[in-house]
Order: C-alpha cells, then structure tokens, then sequence
C-alpha cells in the first residue's frame, strides 16, 4: 500500500508548478540532461524568431517561458503527472486501452530495432502484478556503451514521450547508461522489471532478473485491480 501523501506538496498548484519547473532534470543522468537542455535551446531559438513586435527583454522572457512549457509538454510526463498525481484525466483507465498502448509500443520498437540501445524495461506497479486506474508505464532505455549511443538513446525517449503526448498516454520515460544506474534508481528487489525490448546480451547480463514481455502480456488481464497498491 502506498503512503497516504498529505500538505501542501500535493495541493494541485504546487504540483503543477513543480513539475513546470524541474521536468525531471533532477532524476535524469547527464546525458539526457544535456539532450533535454539542446533540444529547449532549439525552441527558445525558435520562440525568439516567431515573435515579433516586442521590446528584446520581453521577447527574450517571453521565448525563454514558451520554450520551457512547450518543453514541459512535449518533451516531458504531462499525462503521468495529470494520471498520477493529479487523477484528473486519463483516456487509459481500462486494461484494454493500457496494454494496446504498450502493445503498439512494443511493437514499434522492434520495427526500429534499434541497434543503440541494450535494451527497453519497465518496472512499477504493474511489474507487481498490479493495474489500477492511476497507473503509468515506467519504462527505462538502457544505452549501450558510448557517448553517441547514449545520445541517441535520449533522442528516443524524446520521440517515445512525444508519442504519448500526442495520445494521452501516462508514459514516465527515462534513459540509463550504467547497472549501477539502474540499481541505484530503481527499486528492483520490488519491482522485476519487464523487457519490452532486447539488442544482445548486454541486458541481460546487467538484468538477470528480467522477465519476458510475453508472459508478462499472457497474465496482464488477470492481474489484481488495487486503488491502493
């Protein structure tokens, strides 16, 4: 059962207005930082060339706001925020709905079959054995060794958070480079994370304790509803 959550931390305002602000840099690693930072860059460029008619103080605050909403939007877990720690909206409270996200997930990425990352797992909740109306995917990419692959790692999380913006889906996805990484942020002892995707041995050396999607798919429907878990 989770930990009632009371105070000021989880009034509405005060959670939106954190996560406009940090967007997740904090948890991230360098690399998708640096990504994440590029890409609001790219956008306050943008903002900066779009607007016109303003004094260059206005214009810079003004750009440098939009890129950092558009970035909270697009490049960021608007939906899991609004699923998760708001429960106001989500078109994927049904198991049906869930999983054909996930599904289709799955299914893009071993078109890609991206030869970059070590490979694609879940955890959370639903590693557990449990779905509720509030749950999101929280899904990691592992890169494999390499600056380059790592970049190209986060470029995929972005395209895969943006996907999830445009169809509402609660997504919570990051980037690891390192075990270390993952065992340091993730709680696996709990949580035995779920591959969506496998390129070589290297995850499995580094996740023994990944279980097939396969099976995790065949038991989804079955699993316990628990508004509480």
């Amino acid at each position: 059962m989770k930990p009632i959550r009371t105070g000021w931390r989880i009034w509405p305002p005060v959670i939106i207005i954190r996560y406009w602000i940090v967007q997740g840099s904090l948890y991230m690693n360098w690399v998708e930082r640096v990504h994440r930072w590029f890409m609001e860059f790219v956008l306050f460029l943008t903002m900066l060339c779009l607007l016109e008619g303003l004094s260059f103080p206005v214009k810079i605050i003004s750009s440098l706001f939009l890129a950092h909403t558009f970035s909270a939007a697009f490049n960021g877990h608007i939906f899991a925020m609004l699923t998760h720690d708001l429960f106001w909206i989500s078109p994927y409270k049904s198991k049906s709905k869930f999983i054909y996200y996930v599904d289709e997930m799955y299914a893009r990425i071993h078109r890609k079959q991206p030869a970059y990352i070590a490979g694609v797992v879940f955890f959370g909740s639903l590693s557990r054995g449990v779905f509720r109306e509030t749950s999101d995917l929280d899904i990691r990419f592992i890169a494999k060794d390499g600056l380059w692959n790592a970049l190209r790692t986060a470029n995929l999380v972005f395209v895969e958070r943006l996907h999830a913006f445009f169809s509402g889906f609660p997504i919570d996805a990051y980037m690891f480079i390192s075990e270390s990484e993952i065992r340091r942020k993730m709680d696996i002892k709990n949580e035995k994370p779920v591959g969506l995707y496998t390129h070589g041995k290297k995850l499995k050396e580094m996740l023994g304790e990944v279980a097939v999607y396969a099976s995790f798919r065949a038991g989804f429907m079955t699993m316990e509803f628990n508004a509480d878990a």
